[in-house]
């Protein structure tokens, strides 16, 4: 779980790049094919990552299986957090996803919940 975390992480600020000269190349490969088109945006629900590609193209892959790569240097000019996506998760105080079937108090979309009856 660490790790898909760290790789959503550093795939979403990928994704935000921008190139700072045309010396910077992107080499973007899922289940070990290089693809030819550069990545638009990437959008992740759960251990899935959705690529939009410059052309329009899109395509959903485990994210364990993409691997984006640069060579050049790169700027982060800003990180914009897509709150259109909502997600249906609940986790306990502890951590652990779960449904909200009893009493207590609950995270949801980053906000605690209290569950009274």
């Amino acid at each position: 779980m660490r790790k898909i975390a760290l790789l959503s992480a550093l795939c979403f600020c990928c994704s935000l790049l921008s190139f700072a000269d045309n010396a910077v190349k992107q080499v973007v490969q899922i289940d070990g094919q290089t693809q030819t088109e550069e990545v638009e945006s990437l959008t992740f629900n759960g251990d899935e990552v959705t690529i939009t590609f410059r052309d329009g193209q899109s395509t959903v892959a485990k994210l364990d299986s993409v691997t984006i790569s640069f060579t050049g240097t790169t700027t982060i000019k800003k990180v914009v957090e897509d709150k259109s996506q909502k997600s249906e998760a609940y986790y306990t105080l502890s951590g652990i996803k779960t449904k909200p079937v009893s009493k207590g108090v609950y995270i949801h979309n980053g906000k605690k919940i209290v569950k009274t009856k």
